[in-house]
């Protein structure tokens, strides 16, 4: 996942990784360790950061997953298989958080 989308506008935003952490009730580290790509986002923490940056979620998901890079080189053919692999995993962890949210929402409704 490419979060260099989400270090630059907290910075053009002039909040510090502390600021942000807070909102989404992480530690300094552990948001370090995801704006710097070593952790991806959850869909409840992209969306958080949308609201506190100002961002559209649609194409902030859109770009975190398209702009990765996912593979070093030059063998092009190889490139898109492995993007093409990791989109798939990427959506597939994105829909299933989603269901898991429509799920709790449904029960809260429920309630």
């Amino acid at each position: 996942m490419n979060s260099n989308l989400i270090k630059t506008a907290r910075k053009a935003k002039g909040y510090s990784q502390e600021n942000v952490a807070m909102d989404l009730e992480l530690s300094q580290s552990q948001y370090s360790r995801r704006e710097n790509g070593f952790i991806n986002f959850s869909i409840e923490e992209i969306r958080i950061l949308c609201k506190i940056l100002d961002l559209d979620i649609h194409k902030t998901v859109i770009e975190l997953i398209d702009g990765s890079n996912l593979v070093q080189g030059d063998d092009f053919e190889n490139l898109q298989e492995t993007k093409s692999s990791q989109l798939i995993d990427d959506l597939g962890k994105l829909l299933g958080e989603a269901q898991a949210l429509v799920s709790l929402l449904q029960n809260k409704t429920h309630h």
